[in-house]
């Protein structure tokens, strides 16, 4: 939990905060091995589909599109993760999800400097 006071009485204080995950790893299959040698051509069988209301991101579910097994039969994964965001004790809707790297992190592939 964080918590931001502006203790200047006389400014105001405007802020845009970004907090969450650089990455979400898929679920599926034996992955462990393979993120770390071929994560990029895993990325081409990750998805995210949109499981809120209309308009902005508010709850994406992460999965991979089938398991990335070498193996002749195709098996289609339907196991992932969902990802929502809200302001504590406030009635408003989910906030939008940023799920691409790019929009944070541009051409840095470290996903270390915003």
């Amino acid at each position: 939990r964080t918590t931001i006071s502006n203790l200047d009485e006389k400014d105001a204080l405007h802020l845009s905060v970004l907090d969450g995950l650089a990455r979400i790893q898929p679920v599926g299959g034996k992955l462990e091995a393979q993120l770390k040698m071929i994560g990029r051509t895993l990325e081409g069988f990750m998805n995210v589909h949109h499981a809120g209301s209309e308009g902005d991101l508010t709850m994406p579910f992460f999965r991979m599109s089938e398991i990335a097994d070498d193996d002749a039969a195709v098996v289609v994964e339907e196991a992932g993760h969902f990802c929502l965001s809200y302001i504590e004790y406030q009635e408003k809707n989910l906030l939008p999800i940023v799920y691409d790297t790019n929009k944070v992190f541009g051409e840095d592939t470290s996903l270390l400097r915003p």
